[in-house]
């Protein structure tokens, strides 16, 4: 009987260590799946940390970059076009708020810019104007290099002359307006003492910019050596544009210049006299001419930028339209013409051409609201983070003129796709999803929906977690 009951006792002690193994097993099996129920409860409604304003330009500087879109490209979508006839040897013509691409005609074609050279002088002009290193007031000394006189024969001049008292602010109207060569010496001597300083600092502009075949020698564009092609110099026009809008309309949109005003000339000459005697490649004599860019008279919205002819490279323009909030820009190169009058002709009718078939065809339409989501981050460190749209400001995009039945244009939908199983580590930038942007049947653009933070991996428990919440 002795022997019974002791087999019976460890039975009992047995059964009571099973029974206490189960117990604490199902303890920690229900801790652990109610912990993960608040977990999930909390993942599913929490709202992403609000970052530091600091943190959040630092966070959307690098989305920035990483999504940094090139000047210019190809049209992401394709469309039947007509095919338009343009005199000029090559062409292109772009959106100028997204750098698409909608024509282009040998648009590689290496051709010397001419007078088109002056619109990067006028880039660094206006970066130093910028950074403080001259003002738009401040007098002028004219070395004799840039008297009018002095300058090549059949050069474009403001009439530069000496003792001649000249504003920076006058000098860079007829550099743009009249293309004076000698107003271009002038920029260049001021801003970097001399001409050969400007023209290494011109050709580091447009290497910046990963211009490959653009190459200059001379600052005026009077060198047949200098050297660009249509595409390259759209590239460095729609930079300048959008670093600097406001030249538009301050420089490049005026359609006459008279030079030597009274203020300018010495005050040993009297400008009454001057009108009648003066000498005009001296400086002496008041001249009116009109802008060298005559499509500011003939193309409706039509605000700049520049010509340019030489014998080596033909008639040269690049120019910008604006039409009902949307901005254009063409180059054309290598256009025909016997004497200014006829190239003017061809020149001017094929940037109307080409602009008239644009606006035709095409829009800029901004999108206002950029589009962001909260989005949870299970495993992470923090629960929840924001799914943004990796164009975070000034998104365009270049659509085609479609209508609908009642003549009205189609709208623009948004087809948003997210990625079914995102979990820590989140990485700022990186891409979970995407934004289609349709019109009609026609898929405009596709962008990124990217992280708008860092988000490390969280514990073992945690990061449990989140792989049974990605389970389910």
């Amino acid at each position: 009987m002795a022997l019974k009951k002791n087999s019976y006792k460890k039975f009992s002690l047995k059964k009571k260590i099973i029974l206490i193994c189960v117990s604490v097993i199902s303890l920690a099996i229900i801790s652990f799946f109610t912990g993960f129920g608040i977990y999930a409860y909390k993942l599913n409604k929490a709202i992403p940390m609000e970052l530091s304003s600091e943190v959040l330009q630092q966070n959307q500087s690098v989305i920035k970059e990483l999504y940094k879109e090139p000047l210019i490209q190809n049209l992401p979508y394709s469309v039947k076009v007509d095919d338009i006839f343009i005199h000029a040897k090559s062409a292109i013509l772009l959106d100028a708020s997204t750098g698409w691409i909608l024509y282009e005609k040998n648009a590689d074609e290496v051709i010397p810019p001419a007078s088109m050279t002056k619109v990067v002088l006028m880039y660094l002009a206006l970066d130093a104007l910028e950074k403080g290193k001259i003002k738009l007031t401040d007098k002028i000394d004219l070395p004799p290099e840039s008297w009018a006189k002095n300058a090549p024969p059949h050069s474009s001049l403001m009439f530069l002359g000496k003792d001649q008292n000249v504003t920076f602010e006058e000098i860079l109207i007829g550099m743009n307006v009249v293309s004076g060569n000698d107003a271009a010496v002038a920029v260049a001597m001021c801003l970097f003492g001399t001409v050969e300083n400007c023209i290494a600092k011109m050709n580091e502009v447009v290497k910046n910019l990963g211009l490959t075949k653009t190459h200059f020698v001379e600052v005026s564009g009077y060198s047949e050596n200098n050297l660009t092609t249509a595409r390259e110099f759209a590239i460095f026009s729609r930079s300048y544009i959008s670093r600097f809008p406001e030249s538009l309309q301050k420089y490049h949109s005026i359609k006459s210049f008279t030079y030597p005003k009274k203020h300018n000339l010495p005050s040993y000459i009297d400008y009454e006299d001057a009108k009648v005697n003066g000498i005009p490649l001296e400086g002496t004599m008041p001249i009116t001419q009109k802008a060298t860019n005559r499509s500011l008279d003939v193309i409706p919205g039509a605000d700049g930028l520049k010509t340019g002819y030489i014998d080596e490279s033909g008639f040269n323009l690049s120019l910008t339209v604006l039409r009902n909030g949307t901005r254009l820009i063409s180059v054309t190169m290598g256009g025909p013409g016997n004497g200014s009058i006829e190239g003017n002709k061809f020149r001017t009718e094929d940037s109307l051409a080409i602009m008239n078939w644009g606006f035709a065809l095409f829009r800029s339409e901004r999108i206002l609201d950029c589009y962001k989501m909260n989005t949870t981050a299970p495993g992470g460190t923090e629960k929840s983070f924001i799914l943004t749209e990796s164009i975070l400001d000034n998104h365009f995009i270049t659509v085609p003129n479609l209508k609908d039945a009642n003549g009205k244009f189609l709208p623009l939908t948004r087809n948003i796709t997210v990625d079914e199983k995102i979990e820590a580590p989140i990485t700022l930038g990186k891409q979970y999803g995407k934004i289609d942007y349709y019109m009609g049947d026609y898929l405009l653009q596709t962008v990124p929906l990217v992280a708008d933070r860092t988000i490390s991996e969280g514990n073992i428990f945690v990061k449990l977690y989140g792989k049974i919440y990605n389970l389910f």
